[in-house]
């Protein structure tokens, strides 16, 4: 895997959790950045919901790519934090630019 990964991490919870979980999510985002410099953090939301529930998106880079061990330590923390809030489990995707 390429080292310009960047991480997407999708994931529902219900509309009510929403507020709590946005706000654990940007702790946990502006810790990383703190740890990471120039590290590139999001988190939006799937614009047409379903009622009741939201997916949320995550998403993780960096100009000198995103090395395994952050997508990995980004994931493991994030999931431990999380896991109260999220509906079923959050979906892990890689992505790296085309050649």
């Amino acid at each position: 895997m390429s080292g310009a990964a960047t991480l997407y991490v999708y994931y529902r919870v219900q509309a009510a959790d929403a507020p709590a979980l946005t706000a654990a999510v940007r702790e946990l985002q502006a810790g990383w950045q703190a740890a990471l410099p120039g590290l590139a953090c999001t988190l939006s939301q799937r614009a047409d919901n379903p009622a009741g529930s939201l997916t949320l998106m995550e998403t993780y880079s960096h100009a000198a790519g995103l090395a395994p061990q952050w997508q990995l330590q980004i994931e493991q923390v994030a999931r431990e934090r999380l896991a109260g809030w999220i509906i079923g489990t959050r979906q892990v995707e890689v992505f790296v630019p085309c050649a």
